[in-house]
């Protein structure tokens, strides 16, 4: 039996993912009665009881009431009750209200558009039908040509700008976003679409019958800047944009940095009449200390009336590029079950780089990450995809250099090297690609992925090994919990993932290549997992033996910090002693949330995560990422915030340890991600949750490494 458990009121500041019909252990500080809707159990005398939990047929919010012994309520836990998988469909379709629900499109261009369900209105600077990448050399900082596109209705002498309170339904289908109007009685669909290159179409269709003297002003706003900037329009841009319009016929060029143009033309005659909208707020900007405001520029109008065409096209496009051709109209998204929505929202990521794939980590603000991209790559083998995985591989393995690898390109920059796990990453993707019977045979600048995964391993043998313990060393922000300035998780030392990475790297080495050496070291580093990180008290492992360079692993200072690095190692076959690893999955429990695991466990620890004003010396948790970044969010980013990337780590672990009764459990927690995809960026999974409830999303909308490892846990659990 698989163990789960709540606590009160140690639980009451998140919400528990568990498994349907399965029974729970439900645990106070005193004698109580729980209730959970008609089910109720009594502690008799203990301060301990079982319930069993009902089956449900897709994930079902409950409220779990603790009474003491006088009838008094004490208080609630949140529960999400979990089915299969694979046992209900879903729709890309945003929850009403609306709220923060936005859609993301991409292409292998690394262009993209992130729109809000909420039409009309911005609440980020990445907020942009057409987000353009301009730079040749790869995915670079993308440029807000056309933030959005207003709709004027007007009746008679009355004219209705189109809104929040006006959008029916929202829907992401991964090929284009939908929106479904209604306005005084009018419906109006829209769909927006994204082409191979710097270009989008916008169709819009009238689904009702109108009057004549009924007009639709298609109003298109643009801007000319780095989607990491904001436009000022005293500094220049207000003389300068009217000056760069040339109005056509059937719309105009707008003359765009750097000498590229932008055509924008509609099926209706445009009316110029250029106006500036400025100080457009962008309260998201502003939550987290940066600019709190853009302005942007209307050139004119496209005047569409419906009685004469029930549908009306606009097309952007930079430097001719070509412009995608619309579908028919749909009324209701094709539903799917979750695993296959997950293979299809997958693609979203993928981009091109000097003739190899490279993958976005996440949109809006990400480019190539190499940790992030070597990481997704693991999902692409597992769901077959393997040509497009041994090409990503080949891309990162062309930039190794003495045991690194950059953990960002930029255009053609290939920047920051300050990054332990991503070489380690690197080996065991290739060791994965091998398992599959991928092609290892491709160059990788004048090297093969076997070549690159030794030479990788030889420099971190002689440059950060102790000779002693065979553990690797880290840098201060050189893990995945990578803050820096302040760095608020800093883990110099021995963080025990880059371990994990480390044993599995070299057991690849040791089968690719017959390395008996490497098959030794492998053995004494599990050796010195289990000796130097296990804590018998506590039931946990150690995340990280804190040293500076230089100092002995069996010198450190080893935490007492509960995280969920740990299940790592036995999702990576490292940490193998099933007594220990079964105490530690059931004390990590406390990591769960629906979708996401927390980064720290919300209790006291005896060595401080790190010392500075931030972050309470001896209770460091934080289950609010909110605020300015140094002083609220980098602290709380890796001290509670919750990782939707790690959550089907503790799955896979579960299904590793318990066999076929793991797989079945896995398969319930895995589908606790479907309650993401309806709120913020529709249909895809975010970088991050809030770690207390409401779990709000945080970061990144979409991220490449949540889709990818959800996606590989679930094929590791059939």
């Amino acid at each position: 039996m698989i163990p789960f458990s709540v606590h009160w009121p140690r639980d009451a500041t998140r919400c528990l993912p568990l498994p349907a019909a399965t029974a729970v252990m439900l645990h106070a500080e005193q004698c109580f009665t729980a209730v959970l809707g008609s089910l109720e159990v009594q502690s008799a005398g203990s301060h301990s009881a079982e319930l069993m939990l009902p089956e449900v047929s897709a994930p079902t919010q409950h409220v779990l009431q603790w009474f003491d012994s006088k009838g008094l309520l004490m208080g609630q836990t949140d529960l999400l009750l979990l089915p299969d998988a694979a046992s209900f469909m879903i729709h890309s379709q945003a929850e009403l209200p609306l709220g923060e629900s936005h859609g993301v499109l991409a292409n292998l261009a690394g262009t993209a558009v992130q729109a809000r369900a909420a039409w009309g209105t911005v609440l980020s600077k990445y907020d942009a039908f057409l987000a353009a990448n301009l730079d040749s050399a790869g995915p670079g900082d993308r440029r807000v040509l056309m933030p959005w596109v207003d709709l004027l209705l007007h009746l008679g002498s009355e004219t209705i700008r189109v809104g929040t309170e006006h959008v029916q339904a929202f829907v992401s289908d991964m090929q284009c976003l939908r929106w479904h109007f209604q306005v005084r009685g009018l419906q109006l669909t829209a769909a927006l679409y994204l082409g191979k290159g710097n270009a989008i179409s916008l169709d819009l269709h009238c689904l009702s019958t109108v009057t004549a003297d009924t007009r639709i002003s298609v109003v298109p706003q643009l801007e000319d800047r780095s989607f990491h900037h904001v436009t000022q329009a005293f500094a220049g841009a207000e003389l300068e944009f009217p000056q760069r319009i040339l109005p056509e016929d059937a719309g105009f060029i707008f003359t765009l940095h750097g000498g590229h143009t932008l055509h924008v033309s509609g099926s209706a005659p445009f009316s110029s009449q250029g106006q500036w909208r400025y100080c457009v707020p962008l309260p998201f900007c502003a939550a987290r200390g940066l600019e709190p405001h853009t302005d942007v520029f209307s050139p004119g109008a496209f005047l569409w009336q419906p009685a004469v065409a029930h549908s009306f096209s606009l097309s952007a496009c930079v430097n001719g590029a070509l412009v995608p051709e619309p579908s028919a109209p749909q009324q209701e998204p094709e539903p799917h079950t979750l695993p296959e929505h997950m293979l299809r929202a997958m693609q979203l990521y993928l981009a091109e780089r000097s003739g190899e794939l490279t993958v976005i980590a996440g949109f809006p603000w990400f480019l190539d990450w190499g940790r992030d991209s070597l990481i997704y790559v693991r999902g692409l083998i597992a769901t077959g995809q393997l040509e497009e995985a041994a090409s990503i591989l080949r891309r990162f393995a062309t930039y190794e250099q003495d045991g690194t690898l950059p953990n960002l390109l930029r255009g053609s920059e290939v920047t920051n090297r300050e990054t332990s796990d991503a070489p380690l990453w690197l080996v065991v993707a290739i060791g994965d690609l091998a398992y599959a019977k991928g092609d290892l045979s491709g160059d990788c600048g004048g090297r093969t992925l076997v070549q690159v995964a030794r030479d990788i391993l030889a420099a971190k043998q002689r440059s950060t090994m102790d000779a002693t313990s065979s553990l690797l060393h880290s840098r201060a922000h050189h893990s995945w919990m990578d803050t820096d300035n302040p760095a608020c998780t800093p883990r110099e030392g021995y963080p025990i993932e880059i371990q994990a990475l480390w044993c599995r790297a070299l057991r690849v080495l040791a089968w690719l290549d017959e390395d008996a050496q490497a098959a030794v070291l492998a053995e004494r580093v599990t050796q010195s997992l289990e000796h130097l990180y296990w804590r018998e008290a506590d039931g946990y492992y150690a995340d990280c033996l804190h040293a500076p360079v230089g100092t002995p692993a069996a010198d450190a200072v080893r935490d007492d910090h509960l995280r969920p690095n740990q299940w790592l190692g036995v999702t990576l076959k490292v940490l193998v002693r099933a007594e220990r690893v079964q105490r530690m999955l059931s004390q990590s429990q406390c990591l769960l949330v629906p979708g996401a695991a927390r980064s720290l466990a919300p209790q006291a620890v005896s060595v401080p995560v790190h010392q500075h004003t931030w972050l309470a010396a001896h209770l460091p948790y934080q289950g609010r990422y909110t605020g300015t970044e140094d002083s609220a969010r980098k602290p709380a980013y890796h001290n509670g915030t919750a990782w939707c990337w790690q959550y089907p780590l503790y799955a896979e672990a579960l299904a590793k340890t318990y066999g076929t009764a793991g797989k079945a459990t896995a398969r319930r927690l895995l589908s606790a991600s479907a309650t993401l995809l309806r709120k913020g960026c529709v249909g895809q999974l975010p970088e991050i949750l809030e770690g207390d409830l409401p779990h709000s999303p945080r970061g990144c909308g979409a991220q490449a490494w949540s889709m990818s490892e959800w996606l590989r846990v679930w094929q590791a659990c059939q």
